[in-house]
Parts: C-alpha cells; sequence; structure tokens
C-alpha cells in the first residue's frame, strides 16, 4: 500500500501487513477539477519546503492541496508518521490499484490510528460555544453524513477527530468520548451508540441492523454499496469486485456470502414499501434487493441483537434450501408458511417469534409472499414444525422451474449465456402424423410470430429483466466444411436463386396469389387454398403420403427489423449482424449485443484474455504482468456497457420510450461520441433485399431442399439425426444466394 509521509509529503510504498502507524484523511471530495491525484504526488514533496513561493506549483493553494497539508500537520502533532488519501495513494486509472484499495478498504480504516474527519461545508460554529441542538443541526446538514464510504471511517477506527472547515478541531470519537456527543453523533449517522462507543460491538450488533445504516446513504458506483457493507458485515476479503455488475447483481451477491458464512438470520428479515394496486410486490424471493429494505430496523431496538436460529441454508439447483422451525399461520386474507428467524430446535418456548411467510409455487418450492411485512407472533410450540423447504430467489424462478440465478458466479451474464436452449429446429416438428382438419388451430411449430404482433415466442417471465437470456435471437451456423451435403450445394444456390427469381416475377396469371405460384412450382397437393384464412397450410410428401408436413402461411412482417449497432458503425466486419439474425425488438437486440458482441475478460494492462471475471481480478491483483501498448483491443460490449444496457432498458420500459428513442440510448452507450445514424432500421435497398430474400428462404428453402436431396438420394426424411445438419445447410445456401446477388 502507498501512504503520504507527513514530513516529507513524498508518497511511499510500505510492506503490507507490518506494524506501523497511519492516519487516514476522510473527506468528501470536491466537484471542482483541482483534487490532487497520484500523479501530482510528486509536486506535493518538491513544494514542501517552499510551500508558499509561487514558482512551486500552481495548484498549491487549491483547497484541496491545502487540505491534505493541514492533514499531515495533524497527523504530525500525534507522532503518526504517514498519512493515507485515497485520491493520492490509489491510482485511478489502474483497474488493479482500485480492485486492491476496495477489498482492503475497510481493514484500512480498522488497523488506522487515527481517522481526519474533514467537514468542508461545516461552518466554525465552535467559536460561539453552540449548543449541542445547533451543532446537531448543523451536523446533519453535512454531506459526509449522507455517503457510504464514510461509515466505515465513522465506526471502524480507534480514534476519529472532527474538523470544520477552518480546521478548528469539533470533538473527538473514541471510547473515552463523553456519551452526550456520542448519542448526538449516533442520531446524526444513524449507527447504534454502542458501536460509537466500542468499535469491537461491531459485530455483535445484527446484519440486518448494519445493513440498515446504509438505507439511506449514496455511492457514486452502483455497486460500492455492496463492496462498502461487505467490510462491515464481515465478508470484505470474500467479495470479488466485478465493476459495472450494478447494484442489484452486487447486493445479492453479498447476501450469499452472509448467507453461507453466518447463522443470523437477520439478513431475511427486510421489508420493502407496499406497493398501491402493484401485484408485483405480492410476491418476492428471498433475497433484498437492497439496504433501504432493511430500513425498518431502525423502529426495533431488540433487533440490534442477532437473530439466533439453528436453521441451516445452502444453495442449490433450486434455489435457497431451508431446513428450519416452520408454522402454518394466517395472515389477515393469507394463509402460509411462516418461517422463524429468530427460534432454536433445542430451546423452544411459547413465546414471542419474529418470521417471514412463505407461499408454495411448487411441490417444495416456496416464494417471499407479503414481502412488505415481518412477521412478529406468539406462537406455542406445538404449532411450529421442523421442515425442509427451498425458498426461490426471485419470483420468476418459480414459473421457469427455478433457472439457476442463484449461483454465486462470476457473472451470470455468462452463466446464463452458456446456458442458452438451442434455437428451435423447424425441421424437427415438420413430419406429423395428422389430417387436414388437424391442421387449423395446430400451434405455432416453427416459433414464429409477425414482428409487430402482441403474441411472441419464448417471452420471458421478467420482461424487466434483460439479463433473463430465455429468447434470444436465432443466429444461423452454417455447415461444416468437407460435410457430404456440400456436394449439392452449388446446385442448390442455383435452384434456390432460381425460386427467388420466379419469386419476383409474375409467372402466373395477373391476381394469382405467390402462395398458389409456390404450391405450383413444389407440385405439392394443397390441403388448404386460402392462406388468409388459415394460419397454416400443408403438403403431403410424395414419398410418404400418410406424412403432413405442416408449417405457417406466408406471413410477411410490415415492421422492419432493428439494425445491430455494431452493423452500422462498422458494416464489412459485421455483415453477419444483416442476414444471419433478426431483431424485432429492442430486447432482442440487447440480449444479441451480450451475447455475441460481448468482450472477453482482459488485463488492461497485458490484454491477456480470462474465461472469467474472477480469474482476471486475481490477475490484476497479483500484479505479475507489464504494460503493453502494441494491442489493439477488439471493439465489443465490455463489463460496464453490460450493465449499463441493462439499467437503459429498465428505465425505457418504466418511461414507455419509444423504439428509436431507445435504439440511439443503446448507441450513445455503445460509441460515445460517435456520430449518430440516420436509419435505426434495415430500410436501405440493400437491407431490404436481404430481408426479403431470407424470408422467401424461411417459408420455402426447406422444401426446395428435401425435395432436391430426395431426388438425388442423399438423405432419407425419416432420419432425425439428419434435421441439424438440414438446417445448417439450408442457411449455407441462404448465404450462396445472397452471394450470388453481391448481398454478402
Amino acid at each position: 500500500m502507498r501512504f503520504l509521509d507527513t514530513s516529507s509529503f513524498a508518497l511511499v510504498t510500505l510492506p503490507d501487513r507490518q506494524p506501523f502507524e497511519y492516519a487516514i484523511l476522510s473527506y468528501t471530495w470536491s466537484k471542482t477539477p483541482d483534487e490532487p491525484t497520484f500523479y501530482d504526488a510528486h509536486r506535493l514533496s518538491s513544494t514542501s519546503v517552499a510551500w508558499g513561493e509561487e514558482q512551486a506549483w500552481p495548484m498549491r493553494q487549491s483547497p484541496a492541496a491545502r487540505r491534505i497539508v493541514r492533514a499531515c500537520d495533524r497527523a504530525r502533532a500525534y507522532g503518526i508518521p504517514y498519512l493515507w488519501v485515497d485520491s493520492l495513494c490509489i491510482d485511478q486509472s489502474s483497474s488493479a490499484d482500485i480492485i486492491e484499495s476496495v477489498i482492503c478498504s475497510f481493514r484500512l480504516v480498522w488497523e488506522a490510528a487515527l481517522c481526519i474527519v474533514y467537514l468542508s461545508d461545516l461552518p466554525p460554529v465552535i467559536a460561539n460555544a453552540p449548543s449541542l441542538e445547533v451543532l446537531e443541526t448543523a451536523l446533519s446538514s453535512c454531506r459526509w453524513f449522507t455517503r457510504l464510504w464514510t461509515l466505515p471511517e465513522l465506526v471502524a477506527p480507534r480514534r476519529v477527530e472532527f474538523f470544520d472547515r477552518d480546521w478548528n478541531s469539533v470533538s473527538v470519537k473514541d471510547s473515552d468520548s463523553p456519551p452526550a456527543w456520542l448519542e448526538l453523533l449516533s442520531r446524526v449517522s444513524g449507527v447504534d451508540l454502542s458501536v460509537l462507543a466500542n468499535r469491537e460491538m461491531l459485530f455483535e450488533i445484527s446484519l440486518g441492523r448494519r445493513l440498515s445504516w446504509a438505507a439511506y446513504r449514496q455511492t457514486t458506483r452502483p455497486e460500492d454499496v455492496a463492496y462498502v457493507l461487505a467490510g462491515i458485515c464481515g465478508v470484505g476479503d470474500w467479495l470479488m469486485p466485478q465493476p459495472g455488475e450494478g447494484s442489484r447483481i452486487a447486493f445479492r451477491r453479498l447476501q450469499q456470502k452472509l448467507i453461507m458464512r453466518t447463522s443470523d438470520l437477520s439478513i431475511l428479515a427486510w421489508k420493502r414499501p407496499k406497493g398501491l394496486g402493484d401485484d408485483a410486490h405480492l410476491q418476492s424471493g428471498i433475497l433484498a434487493e437492497s439496504p433501504a429494505d432493511f430500513s425498518h430496523f431502525a423502529s426495533h431496538p431488540t433487533w440490534a441483537t442477532p437473530f439466533v436460529s439453528d436453521t441451516e441454508l445452502g444453495f442449490d439447483s433450486r434455489g435457497l434450501r431451508v431446513e428450519g422451525l416452520l408454522s402454518h399461520q394466517r395472515s389477515g386474507e393469507n394463509v402460509g408458511l411462516l418461517l422463524l428467524l429468530n427460534a432454536s430446535q433445542h430451546h423452544l418456548t411459547d413465546s414471542n417469534y419474529v418470521g417471514i411467510m412463505l407461499e408454495e409455487v411448487q411441490p417444495g418450492i416456496f416464494v417471499r409472499s407479503m414481502p412488505w411485512s415481518v412477521e412478529s407472533l406468539h406462537l406455542c410450540k406445538q404449532d411450529i414444525t421442523m421442515s425442509r423447504i427451498h425458498v426461490c430467489l426471485d419470483a420468476g424462478d418459480a414459473v421457469v422451474g427455478c433457472r439457476g440465478n442463484f449461483l454465486p458466479s462470476d457473472s451470470r451474464i455468462l452463466a446464463w449465456a452458456n446456458a442458452i436452449p438451442p434455437p428451435l429446429e423447424p425441421v424437427d416438428r415438420r413430419l406429423l402424423k395428422c389430417s387436414a382438419e388437424d391442421l387449423v388451430g395446430e400451434p405455432d411449430i416453427w416459433g414464429t410470430r409477425d414482428a409487430d404482433s402482441s403474441s411472441t415466442t419464448n417471452s420471458s417471465p421478467d420482461e424487466d429483466d434483460i439479463l433473463l437470456f430465455d429468447s434470444v435471437p436465432e443466429k444461423l451456423q452454417l455447415l461444416d466444411p468437407g460435410h457430404r451435403l456440400l456436394s449439392a450445394l452449388q446446385h442448390l444456390v442455383a435452384l434456390g436463386a432460381e425460386a427467388w427469381e420466379q419469386e419476383k416475377s409474375p409467372l402466373l396469371c395477373p391476381g394469382t396469389p405467390a402462395s398458389s405460384r409456390r404450391r405450383v412450382r413444389h407440385q405439392r397437393s394443397v390441403l388448404s387454398n386460402d392462406s388468409s384464412e388459415s394460419k397454416y397450410t400443408g403438403s403431403t410428401i410424395s414419398s410418404s403420403p400418410s406424412l403432413v408436413f405442416v408449417r405457417p402461411a406466408n406471413t410477411r412482417a410490415s415492421h422492419a427489423p432493428l439494425a445491430c449497432p455494431f452493423y452500422r458503425l462498422f458494416p464489412s466486419e459485421h455483415y453477419d449482424c444483416l442476414w444471419s439474425l433478426v431483431l424485432p425488438d429492442i430486447r432482442s437486440l440487447i440480449q444479441h449485443l451480450i451475447v455475441d458482441h460481448r468482450l472477453s475478460y482482459f488485463c488492461p494492462s497485458c490484454h491477456r484474455t480470462f474465461p472469467k471475471a474472477s480469474d482476471r481480478d486475481r490477475h490484476i491483483v497479483a500484479r505479475s504482468c507489464k504494460l503493453r501498448e502494441d494491442v489493439i483491443l477488439p471493439v465489443g460490449v465490455s463489463e460496464d456497457q453490460v450493465g449499463q444496457l441493462d439499467s437503459a432498458y429498465r428505465q425505457s420500459v418504466a418511461s414507455g420510450m419509444g423504439e428509436e428513442a431507445q435504439w440511439f440510448h443503446i448507441w450513445g452507450i455503445l460509441f460515445p461520441g460517435a456520430s449518430i445514424p440516420s436509419l435505426v432500421h434495415l430500410l436501405k435497398p440493400q437491407e431490404r433485399e436481404v430481408i426479403a430474400i431470407r424470408q422467401f428462404w424461411r417459408e420455402e428453402g426447406h422444401m426446395l431442399i428435401l425435395d432436391e436431396l430426395e431426388r438425388q438420394g442423399l438423405i432419407r426424411l425419416d432420419k432425425s439425426e439428419d434435421e441439424p445438419v438440414l438446417e445448417a445447410l439450408h442457411a449455407s445456401v441462404l448465404k450462396g444466394i445472397l452471394e450470388t446477388y453481391g448481398l454478402v
């Protein structure tokens, strides 16, 4: 770690875990760009002798620079040789420095001999000897008490000294402080009096109470909420920072770490404000969304004590596994299972117990019901039983069979992207034994809908969560090189191009539907002539008259698909994003960006890539690489941009933002400063032709390929093992047709 020498103002690196005394400077950063940084530290040391001379440093008279000098003076007055200042001692351009400082932040303040708190917005009220009421009012308006990073600097150091904006000492917080001052500080900060009087009491306070201290405090980066609270809750060394993951994911990872390492079930005693007429609040997962869900702990003084329980908790494929004490109870009109949070099997009595209501949604699978309430009931011990159940981490998990977002993985984005189900295979469901009457009302076996239809395939149970990859746009896969069917590729491409030419020219008499022309080309016995009346058409297969081919009728979408932003900016490099997939809406577009354009985890210094974020972070913290400037990083979606895209989608859904406005917002996230394109949809002449050929080939290509392969004896229609190969051949022929017209 780096420290500032309080005598020479030089920045020195001291060995970790070695005994030496140091002070830390705690303050709120100024909004003006005069904050000294890591790269200004050498200027401080060069001007320490002649601080008042003009030639020393232009910023020497800035409030930020004077603040550092006054803090060094104060530390020397206590005989402390070193000072830690975040702006100077952390290289903000180094990911390794930032991650290391976050991991070690709580230990750093805990081992400090002194914390110097400078309140730049506190007027010098001490000179007028104000009453405690006046001082409390003045302190309550200071920004320092609204920031979350200052919370550990209040509770962890052995000695904390407060200064007003003129560097007058206000008071000192330590074990010998007057009780009246500590009570005032407790009211202003919200921290328990026992912790302010004795920092060792911090770990005797319940987890729910500790989390409640952060309910109304703020951080610049959303995920920092979890990183700050990790140290206060005793798991600071176990929660690896993942910049850009967002507050929701980070706070969930924090709760998972706490649940796995504690028996204090106050972590489950959260409640959130009840929504007025909002059904989304009727059920919830077992985990809280933010520290604000613990704010009610302030109104329960007895809840400052940890909830003693012998309930066993663990995570598995169905959510949170709970083996504990439960009771069937009625709360108003709701009947459910009450999970007791402060009961021990070996000390059951007729007493008051705290619990949360659960509702069974699948056999043995529960969700949190009435999340706006934590029950406190008097129960008889005969009403309590020991049982084992599973509780979903998200209410939506019950709908999809506990999808698995409970995993404490390095990145749920990668975990779920790897678990994306394979795309629908139309060939798999074409050979159906049915009659002509069965065709009407059949399900949409191809998984298609009009782009502007209100009914979509595989709709997500949680439309606001863009990271639920349950309907990722299908991207075509080509036939493997060297496959035996490649011998027919050139001939099939020629047939496909000829069929497309016939599609564009009126071969039959005017007014004849296009579907009729296709039936003439394929020489099929048509089971349904009017495609406008039926959603599906059917054809028998010549070699197997008892088998009927079922496919959707011609449903040309009038709404043009969206363009991939990477294709718009780099059309030649990302041409596959035009011809190989269709993006009907913003949700599909964002999922495509995260899955197909995601950057690998890489070290910003040596540019080495890693399969997991945790591997990359450990490599960065180890500082085992050298800086490389000769590598050009690929363009793609970074970790920070994934979180921004997720947040942007949620905000757009909440505000009802239009499709084009959302697209331009995404463009600004991906390419800040780049010129804005004129078209967000695929409406250029070449793009429209590509989409038209793809739509035509999607409707007609499978049958044309099957006819030709069957005629040449290259495939048997009843062999299911050939179906994935047929899909790849279908895509390869499509690409060949586009190449024929110079569109690829």
